[in-house]
């Protein structure tokens, strides 16, 4: 865990990184680097280790029904 580290958008956060020195199922292998709010440790998104962006959540709501959005 390393924390003040910047996630894919820019922001403060926590970074944890995993290292798949073989290749997975899903094929994947190399340095993953996850990320968190460093405040309420919410998901912020994931890089690969040659920086390729694997998701950024920009924001997030919550909805009394199934399809509605924030």
């Amino acid at each position: 865990m390393t924390t003040g580290v910047k996630d894919p958008l820019g922001r403060t956060a926590i970074g944890v990184s995993v290292t798949y020195a073989e290749k997975t199922p899903s094929g994947w292998q190399g340095k993953q680097e996850i990320f968190f709010d460093p405040e309420s440790y919410a998901y912020l998104g994931q890089t690969r280790d040659d920086g390729e962006i694997v998701s950024a959540r920009a924001a997030w709501g919550v909805v009394s029904r199934p399809g509605a959005r924030p």
